[in-house]
């Protein structure tokens, strides 16, 4: 969930928690930390900005993962309807 919703946009703290309201700040962070420790988001820090900012961005290898997901999703989509 986490890694799907930076694929989509929201690449701030404050923006995951506010796209998933259901999921507590702390869990959040761990999953973030997870997700970095797995080289499936990489976390840039902009020096130049007052507070320090934080942007999370999706891998390459998170790339292919998510087009496996999705391929998996419309391979079961095909195959409950008939």
């Amino acid at each position: 969930m986490v890694l799907y919703e930076v694929s989509q946009g929201s690449n701030q703290f404050s923006l995951l928690t506010k796209s998933i309201p259901e999921i507590s700040e702390n869990v959040l962070a761990i999953r973030i930390n997870n997700l970095i420790d797995n080289d499936l988001i990489e976390k840039i820090e902009k020096m130049n900005t007052t507070p320090l900012e934080i942007i999370y961005s999706i891998t390459e290898k998170a790339k292919q993962l998510l087009s496996l997901v999705d391929s998996l999703g419309k391979w079961d989509e095909n195959w409950n309807t008939q």
